[in-house]
């Protein structure tokens, strides 16, 4: 039996900015605020009550549009707002969200984040 075969999994590689998948700009992520907000006082709390104590954290404190955020929270911002207030469906929120102005991501400029 190979070394290879039985060696442990590695952790995943982490951004040199704290994020193992990436980090997105502020922007984005206010955007995505702003549409919940948009939507009502309580689809806004609906969709954040959902999500973890950690992600509430960053998305409840202040957002700065220069800042990098953990492209993950935004992810499961997504996810949360999608099953949510689409029955799951991504796409219809998506062309809501696609109206946004493009953002800066890490993995390169003019991009943002997938829906």
């Amino acid at each position: 039996m190979s070394t290879a075969a039985t060696a442990k999994p590695q952790p995943a590689t982490v951004t040199r900015r704290g994020d193992a998948n990436g980090t997105v700009k502020g922007t984005l992520v206010i955007a995505r605020m702003k549409y919940l907000r948009a939507r009502g006082p309580e689809d806004f709390e609906r969709v954040l009550r959902r999500m973890s104590a950690a992600d509430q954290q960053v998305l409840r404190g202040m957002l700065l549009p220069s800042s990098w955020y953990p492209a993950d929270v935004v992810l499961r911002l997504e996810m949360t707002a999608a099953a949510i207030l689409s029955r799951g469906e991504r796409r219809q929120l998506s062309s809501t969200w696609d109206a946004s102005p493009p953002t800066r991501t890490s993995a390169g400029a003019g991009s943002s984040a997938p829906i």
